[in-house]
């Protein structure tokens, strides 16, 4: 069986619509201060201040040098990364980081409304359905109000990609895409492998 190709369209108003759920009605920042994990992978982190610090966050556990338990087994370096680059563009201040997790999160819903109607064949209407009641539910909103867990969207966002790639005619660039979404996937949590695996299952299911 031929596979369909995904055409990467101009985002419709259901895309709009999911932005605008997303943003103003659960998702606005509104901690005032770090919270549970923040309080020590990002306000008492103390490798987080210089740039310079990159080697050492490629090399390292994400929670190296951190008060905290197990800080030798999480190897996250592409989260760690972008507390840099959050530190490095916004000093102290926790709501534009918050702001980033809402970014990231939108990237996810909007994936993952791709991912349901190209990949599962839903209908436009099924797909925005289930990623509206993902969007409203309590749980993710701890995705978005903890910097902490921008690695579990880091991960959703660049394993959604893999699959909808490869539902794309055969070209060297997207394989390139698929393998560098797959090494993103890899250093931004530990059980990116999972997700990839689970999420392109359905193709070859039909085949």
């Amino acid at each position: 069986m031929s596979r369909k190709p995904v055409e990467f369209s101009v985002p419709s108003a259901h895309h709009n619509l999911l932005l605008i759920l997303l943003v103003l009605l659960f998702h606005h920042p509104v901690s005032i201060g770090y919270v549970w994990d923040d309080t020590l992978l990002i306000e008492l982190n103390p490798w987080k201040d210089s740039l310079s610090n990159i080697g050492f966050v490629w090399t390292n556990s994400l929670w190296s040098g951190i008060p905290g338990e197990h800080v030798n087994h999480w190897y996250r370096p592409l989260m760690g990364t972008h507390i840099l680059i959050d530190q490095w563009l916004f000093g102290d201040a926790l709501r534009p980081k918050q702001w980033m997790n809402v970014v990231w999160f939108t990237g996810v819903v909007i994936l993952l409304y791709r991912w349901l109607h190209s990949i599962l064949d839903l209908t436009k209407e099924q797909s925005l359905w289930i990623v509206g009641l993902l969007i409203a539910h309590p749980y993710s909103v701890e995705l978005t109000q903890f910097i902490a867990a921008r690695n579990d969207t880091m991960t959703l966002a660049f394993a959604l990609g893999i699959p909808i790639l490869t539902q794309r005619p055969p070209h060297i660039l997207n394989h390139v895409w698929v393998a560098l979404l797959l090494f993103c996937t890899m250093c931004s949590k530990e059980s990116g492998l999972m997700w990839v695996c689970l999420l392109t299952l359905p193709i070859y299911t039909k085949l």
